[in-house]
């Protein structure tokens, strides 16, 4: 059963303060407030990629999402995700886990926060309901604690 629970890494927010900064002349990304950052799926077909991620996708390696997450299943009655900081603002965010059956309906949501220094990263276990089968982890809100600052310490 094990084999056939296959874990994706996804990541959000691709567009970092950082990347912005080189560009003299190009506008912010307005990015949506909410959206997927990681998935599980079930299938003996082999890997299936979630390509409908917040933010959008960035093969290249150039844009690397400020803030990502995985999500896996530990063991039969446990899930497991963690959440990474990859820029060098301290970002405060919170994010959903929720189980869903293998039809996909949603059995349960559970919400958590976070405030990540840059670089950093967190990891939470959850004990599993019964009849999940897979799994979300939805990136809710987040602010940018750095840029806060700095728009406060230099109006």
């Amino acid at each position: 059963m094990k084999s056939s629970l296959l874990c994706l890494l996804v990541t959000a927010i691709p567009v970092s303060l950082a990347s912005l900064a080189h560009a003299d002349d190009a506008k912010p990304k307005k990015l949506p407030k909410s959206g997927l950052l990681a998935s599980t799926s079930i299938s003996g077909a082999g890997n299936t990629i979630v390509t409908d991620t917040f933010g959008g996708e960035d093969l290249t390696g150039t844009d690397i999402a400020p803030i990502t997450g995985s999500v896996s299943r530990i063991d039969e009655k446990t899930w497991g995700f963690k959440v990474f900081n990859n820029s060098d603002d301290t970002y405060s965010f919170s994010v959903d886990l929720t189980q869903k059956t293998d039809a996909g309906a949603a059995i349960t949501t559970s919400s958590y926060s976070f405030q990540l220094r840059p670089k950093s990263s967190d990891s939470r276990q959850v004990q599993s309901v019964l009849r999940a089968a897979g799994a979300d982890l939805v990136l809710r809100t987040y602010r940018n604690l750095t840029a806060e600052r700095a728009a406060r310490e230099n109006p």
